[in-house]
């Protein structure tokens, strides 16, 4: 069996330790990946940026394998981390503004103010003006959607309103 010796630790390795036309092994290399990683961290984010817009293909079926690999604890913490990220870059809101609308609320729907009515997965929506980014409160799912569908501008509601009377 043939060997090399790795010039980082020393010792004498067999061939399958190595890359090809490596002169360290694989674990002194990852060592030293991992530290100019955390050295270059700017040009590292740089590269990844780059490689991932490059391969936007191979990216999602890496973020998908790595997801699938994920205990249920992990996914949890996961899209707790990407509804704050959402809320602050979406609506520019912290946890705690959420928890203060949903306080003064009473936890329930701004328009409907029906107890329990918090949408499908028992979540309230941000409501916000579209021209300013002003949130105005929570809503449900169906009263969200209807205000969406309806648009930010009180003449299509009065249509509505106005049919309903003569029905």
């Amino acid at each position: 069996m043939e060997t090399r010796r790795c010039l980082t630790c020393g010792a004498s390795k067999p061939l399958s330790a190595f890359g090809p036309r490596q002169s360290r092994c694989r674990p002194c290399r990852s060592v030293a990946q991992v530290t100019w990683q955390q050295l270059n961290r700017d040009k590292y984010r740089k590269q990844q940026n780059r490689w991932c817009a490059a391969n936007r293909d191979k990216t999602k079926v890496y973020a998908h394998r790595a997801y699938l690999k994920m205990s249920d604890e992990a996914k949890h913490r996961k899209a707790a981390a990407a509804k704050i990220a959402h809320l602050k870059r979406t609506y520019s809101l912290t946890p705690d503004d959420w928890q203060a609308l949903h306080d003064r609320q009473g936890g329930l729907c701004a328009l409907c103010k029906i107890p329990g009515r918090v949408g499908k997965h028992g979540k309230l929506h941000v409501d916000h003006d579209h021209e300013t980014g002003r949130v105005r409160g929570l809503l449900c799912g169906a009263c969200n959607v209807a205000l969406g569908v309806l648009g930010d501008t009180s003449r299509r509601i009065e249509a509505v309103l106005a049919y309903l009377a003569k029905v």
